[in-house]
């Protein structure tokens, strides 16, 4: 399993990368923003973010598509440590 910190995310937002993050799970779905159903939009202005909320919104096939797109776990909070 690969760890993250909030600093490693904010180096691959540097580098055009699309993460979401679901309580400590991170995904990289810079692959999927273009044929996500709800539209690029909807990812793009969550992402970075918890998206808890927007995790129970999908159904179970949804979900499903969060699985593939799985990259890792938010390592334990660093207080020197935040996305910018």
């Amino acid at each position: 399993m690969n760890y993250f910190t909030f600093n490693d995310i904010s180096k691959m937002r540097n580098n055009n990368k699309i993460i979401i993050i679901k309580k400590n799970i991170v995904y990289d779905v810079t692959n999927f923003v273009k044929n996500h159903p709800g539209g690029e939009d909807s990812i793009i202005k969550n992402q970075y973010f918890d998206n808890q909320k927007n995790y129970k919104f999908h159904k179970e096939n949804g979900k499903k598509e969060w699985d593939k797109y799985k990259i890792g776990l938010i390592q334990e909070k660093n207080d020197n440590c935040k996305i910018m």
